[in-house]
């Protein structure tokens, strides 16, 4: 007998409607959360567990989350290969980079996004991506330049052009005060990630 079963059956017993409501819609919750991982769909479960009432969210609830958590999640991020994917320190948000040209910020528990950028250079497919240690900057290759975005809204803070080819790998200091871009070109360059800094390139060979 299933979870939904057993509490279907307590909720017959309520006299008060506004109980009975509510512990209805957490049944209805929990069997459809089961039903999705039946199905596959562990992030279609934990939405449908997110709807479930707080206060009557018990065993059955958590043994359900737990069995989200175990199962193998896949997520649509865009057409063609994912070049690219990188998550805040908190995990609370990934960026990706894909052959569609589209940067893309998302929930990776849900899989929904949060956020996208449509990148207008076509020289490059693959895009690396680095973000910093605070999670409020994120600086992605654009051929031969490095540019930096404030993360929560995608605004481009500043344009990092030195290298002779392209950027192929990107990290952030401890800090984030700093930006190392690796070029085909055969240089490591080190950025000031903040704008008004960002004449204070050198070059490491």
């Amino acid at each position: 007998m299933t979870h939904a079963a057993l509490l279907f059956g307590a909720l017959l017993g309520m006299s008060d409607p506004v109980d009975a409501l509510r512990q209805q819609a957490y049944v209805s919750a929990l069997a459809a959360a089961e039903l999705a991982l039946r199905q596959g769909a562990p992030i279609v479960a934990r939405r449908h567990l997110a709807q479930a009432p707080d206060a009557l969210r018990a065993w059955e609830w958590e043994h359900l989350l737990a069995r989200t958590t175990d199962a193998a999640a896949s997520v649509g991020v865009g057409a063609g290969p994912v070049y690219a994917i990188v998550c805040t320190p908190d995990g609370q948000l990934a960026v990706t980079a894909c052959a569609d040209r589209v940067i893309r910020v998302l929930d990776p528990r849900t899989g929904q996004v949060k956020r996208t950028l449509e990148r207008s250079h076509r020289g490059q497919d693959e895009a690396p991506v680095a973000v910093s240690a605070d999670g409020r900057l994120v600086a992605i290759a654009a051929e031969s330049r490095v540019e930096v975005f404030e993360l929560e809204t995608l605004k481009m803070l500043a344009s990092l052009d030195g290298h002779e080819d392209r950027v192929r790998c990107l990290a952030f200091s401890p800090d984030g005060q700093r930006i190392a871009s690796a070029g085909v070109d055969g240089d490591v360059r080190l950025w000031d990630s903040r704008p008004r800094e960002q004449r204070g390139a050198r070059s490491v060979r």
